[in-house]
C-alpha cells in the first residue's frame, strides 16, 4: 500500500505556546523593550509583553544572567568551544543588536551593577567592568562556584559553594565594596543559595529546598522560610521581593519576612525574575514567561496554559481543550487561546485532571479521572459540576451523537475498577452501564447508527444502552477511535490501524511503526492521527483511514486531535496546540482482490482531473480523465507495473 501526500510539517502551526525555545534564565528591560536571555543563544524581546520576537546569537553561547544598567543591556554566561568553557559577555543598547565582548575568564553565572561598576561571578572567578565591554579578572577563587550577586548599601554580596577537592563542600557568603577586594564568612546553611537581591535596606537570598534568609549587613542572617520547592532566583521589584523556582513556584514578600505563594499558572521550572515594561516577570524552561499584575496574581505572557492537554473538541462556540490540573482553554478559531480553569481552587489545580471533552445540546462536557469528575459549560468559561465521587472512577473518553452523551472508562464500587459506560441525554443526569467483565475503556465514537467503545476490549451498541462485545484480532490497547468515509478507524498500541464498516469485522493495516497513537479525527474527507514516539509528538494523515503518511512532528507528545472550522487542531504536553494550515491533496492507493488498484482522493465537485502514473517521476502518463462528482473520489485502474508513482493534476 502506498500513500502520496503533499502535506508537510510546515502546514502545521504552533498556536500555543506563542513562544517556544530553550530555557530562559533572566529578564530585564529599558523604557521601551523587555529582553529575556537563555541557553543556546536564545534571546527574546517584546515591546508590549504580548508578542515576543526570538533571535539566536549562537547555540554554543549560554546566557545565564542579564542586567540593564548605565543605558546598556549586559548579558553574561558561558561560551563553549573546542578549547573548553569560557566566560561570555554580550552588550546591546537596544536589546536587538548584540556585540560579543572579549573576555578571559571562566564561565559566568550572575551579574550586578553598583558604584559605577559591573561585577560578574561564576565558575571560580569574579570579574569587573566599568562599561560592560572591557573586563578585568580579579583574584581567582579556587574551587568556589559562585551562584548569585547583588548590590545594596554600597556593598556587593555574593553566594558560593567551596569544594576542597576532596569531596567536601562548604557554603559561603562573600562581600566587597568595590568588586576587587573581598572578605567572606560561612553561609547560614549548608545548602546552595542560588539567588540574592537587595531591597528595603536588606539583602534576601534564596536557594535549594525553598530556603530564604535575610540580612541587613550581609554578615548576620535570619532564616525566614524553608521546605518548599527549590528557588533559582530572587529580585526586589517595585515594592516587593519575588522568588521563583521549580514547578513554576513563585513566592513574594513586602518585607522579606512574611512570604505568600500565589499560583503562577506555570508548571515549568522558573530560573529568572526581573522587571520590564511596568511588570514583574519570571522566565524559565521551554521559554516560559509569566507576569504578575498589580494585585499579585500571575499569568502567562506567551501561553494560555503550560499544563498537559489531553483532549480537544469543536462546537458552535469554538474549540475547547482540557487536561491536567483542571486546565481548560478555549478559542473561537483555534489560533488565539484563553485559559479558564474547569475547577477553581481549592478543589481545582492539583486535584482534578480531565481526559476528554465533547460538545452537544448547547454544552461542552469535560470528563476526567480521580473520582470521575464530569463538568459542563455553555460558554467554555464557567463550568458546573455534574458528577464527582470519592471512588476510583476514571473517564477516558466522551462523545455526543444521536441526542446522547456517552462517556467511557473505569468505575469502582469499592473493589477493583471495571470497564464502565456512563450515558446521559442532558449532560446532567447520568446512568452507569457495565458492558462486560473486562478492564477499562479508553475511547468512544459514533457512526452509521452505531456506537463503538474501545480500550483493552471492544463493544458496540445501537442505542448506547445494550452493548455487544466484539473481537479485535490483536493484543494491545486501543487509545483512539473515529468514524469517517463510511468506516470506523481504531489505533493505539496495536502495531497498526484497524478499520471496519460495521464494527464487527475488522481489517488490520500496517501503520505508525513503533509509535503510540493517542488521538484520531476525521473531517473534510481526511483522517488525522496524533501520538508519540521516543518522547516527541508525531502527526499522520490519511485519505481513507487505511494508508497513512507521517506528516509532521512536535517537540512534545501529542494526545488528541479534532476537526473544526476547516482545520485539524492537535493538543499535547506542556499546553501545546498545533493547527493545520493547508488542505491535503492526497492519493491513497491500495490493491484490491481482483488485482486492480483502487485510488482514493479528495476532489472538488465539478472540477476536471487527470490521474497520472510514472515509473521515474519524470515522464507521466494519463491513466484516467474524469470530472469529480463528489468531494471524495475513488477509481479503480489496471496497472501491471510493480513500482509506480501516481499524481492527480487539473486540468
Amino acid at each position: 500500500m502506498l500513500a502520496l501526500n503533499t502535506l508537510h510539517a510546515s502546514d502545521w502551526t504552533i498556536q500555543n505556546p506563542r513562544l517556544t525555545g530553550p530555557r530562559l534564565n533572566a529578564i530585564a528591560g529599558n523604557e521601551s523593550r523587555a529582553v529575556a536571555v537563555g541557553l543556546q543563544g536564545h534571546i527574546v524581546t517584546s515591546t508590549d509583553l504580548s508578542n515576543w520576537s526570538p533571535q539566536n546569537v549562537g547555540s554554543n553561547r549560554h546566557l545565564h544572567d542579564l542586567i540593564y544598567a548605565n543605558n546598556t543591556f549586559v548579558a553574561v554566561g558561558a561560551l563553549n568551544n573546542d578549547s573548553g568553557v569560557h566566560s561570555l559577555a554580550m552588550t546591546s543598547s537596544d536589546g536587538l543588536t548584540w556585540t560579543e565582548q572579549p573576555t578571559d575568564s571562566r564561565a559566568w553565572k550572575s551579574i550586578a551593577y553598583g558604584n559605577g561598576t559591573f561585577v560578574t561571578v561564576g565558575d571560580h572567578t569574579i570579574d569587573t567592568s566599568t562599561d560592560g565591554v572591557v573586563w578585568t579578572r580579579r583574584t581567582p577563587f579556587a574551587y568556589v562556584q559562585f551562584q548569585g550577586i547583588a548590590f545594596g548599601n554600597g556593598l556587593f554580596v555574593t553566594t558560593g559553594v567551596f569544594n576542597d577537592g576532596r569531596g567536601n563542600f562548604y557554603y559561603s557568603v562573600q562581600r566587597s565594596t568595590d568588586g576587587v577586594t573581598w572578605s567572606g564568612s560561612p553561609a547560614p546553611a549548608n545548602v546552595t543559595m542560588r539567588g540574592i537581591a537587595f531591597g528595603n535596606g536588606q539583602f534576601v537570598m534564596a536557594g535549594d529546598n525553598g530556603i530564604i534568609f535575610t540580612s541587613a549587613n550581609g554578615v548576620d542572617w535570619t532564616l525566614r522560610q524553608s521546605g518548599s520547592a527549590s528557588l533559582h532566583d530572587i529580585s526586589f521589584v517595585g515594592s516587593r521581593f519575588v522568588a521563583a523556582g521549580n514547578g513554576g513556584a513563585v513566592w513574594q514578600s513586602l518585607d522579606g519576612v512574611t512570604w505568600t505563594q500565589p499560583g503562577s499558572g506555570e508548571s515549568q521550572n522558573l530560573f529568572g525574575v526581573g522587571f520590564a515594561l511596568g511588570q514583574v516577570i519570571a522566565v524559565g524552561e521551554a521559554s516560559a514567561i509569566v507576569a504578575s499584575s498589580e494585585d499579585g496574581q500571575w499569568s502567562s505572557l506567551n501561553s494560555s496554559t503550560g499544563h498537559d492537554l489531553r483532549a480537544v473538541t469543536f462546537g458552535p462556540g469554538g474549540f475547547v481543550a482540557v487536561g491536567e490540573h483542571s486546565a481548560g482553554i478555549h478559542s473561537a478559531s483555534g489560533s488565539a487561546w484563553k485559559f479558564d480553569p474547569i475547577v477553581n481552587p481549592p478543589h481545582g489545580s492539583e486535584y482534578a485532571s480531565f481526559n476528554a471533552v465533547a460538545q452537544g445540546r448547547g454544552a461542552y462536557v469535560a470528563v476526567g479521572g480521580l473520582g470521575g469528575p464530569i463538568f459542563t459549560s455553555s460558554d467554555s468559561v464557567t463550568w458546573t459540576q455534574r458528577y464527582w465521587n470519592l471512588g476510583l472512577d476514571n473517564w477516558h473518553g466522551v462523545a455526543y451523537a444521536n441526542g446522547r452523551f456517552v462517556a467511557v472508562g473505569e468505575a469502582s464500587s469499592g473493589y477493583a475498577p471495571f470497564a464502565a459506560i456512563f450515558t446521559s441525554t442532558d449532560a446532567v443526569t447520568w446512568s452507569l452501564i457495565r458492558p462486560g467483565t473486562g478492564p477499562g475503556l479508553r475511547c468512544v465514537t459514533y457512526g452509521n447508527g452505531l456506537w463503538l467503545a474501545a480500550g483493552d476490549d471492544l463493544y458496540t451498541s445501537i442505542d448506547a444502552a445494550t452493548w455487544t462485545p466484539r473481537t479485535l484480532p490483536t493484543t494491545g490497547t486501543v487509545h483512539a477511535a473515529t468514524f469517517g468515509g463510511g468506516r470506523f478507524v481504531l489505533a493505539g498500541e496495536l502495531g497498526g490501524v484497524f478499520t471496519s464498516t460495521d464494527g464487527a469485522a475488522w481489517t488490520r493495516q500496517t501503520a505508525f511503526g513503533n509509535a503510540i497513537v493517542r488521538g484520531l479525527a476525521s473531517g473534510n474527507n481526511e483522517f488525522v492521527a496524533v501520538g508519540e514516539r521516543n518522547g516527541s509528538g508525531v502527526i499522520w494523515s490519511s485519505a481513507d483511514g487505511l494508508a497513512w503518511n507521517e506528516d509532521a512532528s512536535a517537540p512534545v507528545p501529542l494526545a488528541a486531535v479534532a476537526f473544526g472550522n476547516g482545520a485539524f487542531t492537535a493538543v499535547g504536553a506542556n499546553g501545546f496546540v498545533l493547527q493545520s494550515t493547508g488542505t491535503n491533496t492526497r492519493l491513497a492507493i491500495r490493491k484490491v482482490p481482483d488485482g486492480s488498484i483502487e485510488i482514493s482522493c479528495p476532489t472538488e465537485i465539478g472540477k476536471q482531473y487527470r490521474l497520472q502514473a510514472s515509473s521515474d517521476g519524470r515522464v507521466w502518463t494519463d491513466m484516467a480523465n474524469f470530472r469529480a462528482a463528489s468531494t471524495a473520489s475513488a477509481y479503480r485502474i489496471v496497472d501491471k507495473t510493480t513500482i509506480r508513482l501516481y499524481r492527480l493534476v487539473s486540468p
